[in-house]
């Protein structure tokens, strides 16, 4: 019994890294039309998470309320920004549509379809993994950035 669940688990794995290898495309449904996506690209991915830390830089700052509305606001499109690149998935593709099919998704598609499908895109290619990886090194760069004022601070009080 427990070797039949460890092979199919090693199936399943195997079937997994073949479709990563071969590029092959999986389903993503957002509201009635279905979309093909494939495994994110290197300068995907890169711009993927530039989009996300573009719009976290904006939430971070610390402004008057308006700015932070303004930025809340921008924050609002990052859903509908990040699909697209997902869908689209292409360097030419991106350069040339993404401008535009971010803002149709944004219009046609209410956020909970929205969702639907970036949960869909993410457990495919495994974004969680990636974001908490992200999550922690940023946490790491944050304790970086503490300790060193710290010990600026400590210096500064040993010099008086």
């Amino acid at each position: 019994m427990q070797s039949e669940k460890i092979k199919e688990a090693s199936a399943e794995m195997q079937k997994k890294q073949f479709e990563i290898d071969s590029d092959i495309p999986f389903n993503v449904k957002l509201g009635k039309k279905t979309y093909k996506v494939k495994h994110l690209k290197e300068w995907v991915g890169r711009r993927f998470s530039y989009e996300i830390a573009k719009k976290n830089s904006l939430l971070k700052s610390e402004s008057e309320s308006y700015d932070q509305l303004k930025a809340l606001n921008e924050v609002g499109s990052l859903p509908s920004k990040c699909l697209s690149i997902a869908i689209l998935n292409n360097w030419i593709k991106i350069k040339l549509f993404h401008w535009i099919f971010w803002r149709y998704i944004s219009i046609k598609y209410t956020q909970s379809e929205i969702n639907k499908a970036i949960n869909d895109i993410a457990g495919a290619l495994e974004l969680e993994v990636f974001f908490y990886n992200i999550a922690s090194l940023e946490n790491l760069n944050q304790l970086r950035i503490k300790m060193t004022q710290m010990e600026a601070l400590q210096y500064r009080q040993e010099q008086d």
